[in-house]
């Protein structure tokens, strides 16, 4: 994971994106032992409603590291070459930090006191409301959009899965919240009233924070393969043999090397000569060309 000795960019960004995510979720474990549960009882009431306490600052700082971590996983994960900038799962792991942003900036009511302020004719909760909605299934869609196109692939298909896995957890955890949501026309009672909120909420973003420290350790991960390739000229990111790429490559995307589709690239040999490659010196016979880029 070093560089001549130094760390890397990617290596330097993802220890700090895993190390302000891991910070912000040991500050909100911190907050469950620091406040009683008389005053925000874990089980009924949100975790937001930690902003409101006089300790809220703790949590408003614990929720921008989330986020912040959040962000720098995205560009360690672009970098590494698992995601494209542009694209679904790019897009739906940004919304995700946006949303835990937007948390921050609009309390659920004023603080100290459990009034919904106004932000122009838009309730201040309501904001918070539809920017916590947004958050928690964001993030399981991004983790499910990454994950299952590496899915077959040789190096990462292990960690692919863990990541869809966990983004289906995600949604499953979700799941009361939305089913409480819907029926509440028929039932009478009010969707947060109809289950244990706090609880529900609770296991939901253990999951999603559980979700988003692994996609920045699979990025870790990628990142510190690219930096081996780099030093080892016979290393790749696929784990196959042949030239060093840039970037992992999924599995249906040929890698052909300068000499048109099936080549070996540079500094590989066939079985039948002797030197470095096609392109050394003293070939002895017309070897079988070298192993072919993985399709």
């Amino acid at each position: 994971m070093r560089s001549g000795g130094r760390w890397s960019l990617n290596t330097t960004l993802a220890v700090v994106g895993l190390t302000a995510i891991a910070s912000g979720a040991l500050l909100i474990a911190y907050l469950h032992v620091l406040v009683p549960p008389t005053a925000v009882d874990p089980v009924r009431r949100t975790i937001s409603e930690y902003a409101l306490l006089d300790d809220g600052w703790i949590f408003n700082l614990a929720v921008g590291a989330l986020a912040a971590g959040s962000v720098v996983v995205l560009f360690v994960a672009v970098r590494a070459g698992l995601m494209r900038a542009v694209s679904a799962g790019a897009a739906t792991l940004f919304a995700w930090s946006a949303g835990l942003t937007v948390i921050v900036l609009f309390p659920k009511y004023a603080r100290g006191a459990g009034v919904n302020v106004t932000v122009g004719s838009i309730p201040s909760g309501a904001i918070h409301r539809i920017a916590s909605l947004v958050a928690f299934l964001s993030l399981p869609v991004a983790a499910v959009l990454l994950g299952r196109v590496w899915l077959r692939h040789e190096r990462w298909r292990t960690s692919a899965r863990a990541v869809v896995g966990l983004g289906a957890l995600c949604l499953l955890c979700f799941a009361p919240i939305a089913v409480a949501v819907l029926t509440q026309p028929f039932t009478g009672v009010r969707w947060w009233r109809a289950i244990p909120l706090g609880a529900v909420e609770r296991v939901l973003a253990l999951c999603e924070v559980v979700t988003v420290f692994v996609l920045g350790w699979w990025s870790a991960r990628a990142s510190r393969i690219i930096e081996s390739a780099v030093d080892s000229p016979v290393a790749t990111v696929s784990g196959q043999p042949g030239p060093t790429a840039p970037g992992p490559t999924p599995p249906h995307r040929a890698v052909p090397g300068p000499g048109g589709p099936g080549s070996a690239g540079p500094g590989s040999a066939g079985p039948g000569s002797i030197g470095p490659g096609p392109t050394g010196p003293g070939p002895v016979g017309p070897g079988p060309a070298g192993p072919t880029a993985p399709r």
